[in-house]
């Protein structure tokens, strides 16, 4: 049975560093230290082979110890160089891309310039091609607005350093906006003036049938008046009898239908509404049947 002085646990020097950890010696040497120690058979109840076994674990670690330790002395200096090297990695990155940055920036701003440029241009031609047809796209116009977009396209200033490539363009379509502008802007005006008089004519129209039927329900009235027979001369000394109750209501509805008639109401309209009033349905409104009329 081996003993703990007889398992094979290399020991690490640390002249052989490099040529440990070169290759794949270290993995040689820990498959060695794998098998051996799993060869190993102890009986934890017998007391000597009980500390056997804390003996060989405590090889086991300073094996992993030593090696771990050779290893960080070989890698920290390596470590320091490394972060030396990123530094100046770092600072040469940093540098150049501001470098680039700020030899970019007059292209860069050239660029952003051109953008716009062409996003005017292209923004002023659709004024010109489009102007008197967006005029009315979200409101309805009027004189002031068309004299102001006519205005706008007629002082706008086309430069040839501006419009380049699409100056002739600009030109032309100014030139046809005006004549659209014009041509929308006075049919605007004839259909207003149309639109104005239909509405006046309407008026006319509507006050003319309401005059005449006023007149018919005055000469129905009149004729209504005059088919009645005349009631004989009460004689002298008689009084007319009082008024009841029933005749003044009666009286009165008729007065207020009359009226309403001639305000424009049918007569069945007229009728349900003095019935209305007489029923106290409409709120806040009552008949003072006691009023001489």
């Amino acid at each position: 049975m081996k003993t703990p002085d007889t398992v094979e646990i290399p020991e690490v020097a640390d002249e052989s560093a490099l040529d440990l950890y070169n290759g794949a010696r270290l993995k040689v040497e820990v498959e060695k230290v794998e098998a051996e120690v799993r060869s190993l058979v102890f009986d934890p109840s017998i007391p000597k082979e009980y500390k056997f076994i804390g003996t060989i674990a405590r090889k086991i670690s300073g094996f992993k110890v030593a090696v771990d330790k050779l290893g960080k002395e070989l890698v920290d200096p390596i470590k320091v160089q490394c972060k030396e090297i990123d530094a100046q990695r770092k600072m040469v990155k940093d540098r150049m891309d501001a470098l680039r940055d700020e030899f970019l920036a007059p292209r860069e701003a050239f660029d952003q310039a051109e953008v716009t440029r062409v996003k005017n241009v292209a923004a002023a031609i659709e004024l010109f091609q489009y102007g008197h047809l967006k005029i009315a796209e979200f409101s309805k116009p009027d004189m002031a607005r068309w004299d102001a977009l006519y205005a706008k396209v007629h002082g706008f200033e086309i430069s040839e350093c501006v419009f380049q490539d699409r100056f002739n363009e600009a030109k032309m379509a100014r030139s046809a906006a005006l004549d659209l502008i014009c041509n929308a802007r006075d049919k605007w005006i004839e259909d207003e003036q149309a639109l104005e008089a239909g509405r006046k004519a309407l008026k006319e129209q509507e006050d003319k049938e309401a005059g005449e039927r006023h007149a018919k329900r005055q000469a129905e009235a009149a004729a209504t008046a005059a088919a009645k027979p005349k009631a004989p001369d009460a004689p002298a000394a008689e009084k007319p009898a009082p008024e009841s109750k029933k005749e003044r209501e009666a009286r009165v509805n008729r007065a207020i239908m009359a009226n309403l008639r001639d305000i424009g109401l049918s007569a069945a309209a007229a009728h349900n509404v003095v019935v209305a009033l007489y029923r106290g349905q409409i709120p806040h409104v009552t008949t003072d049947y006691n009023s001489a009329l």
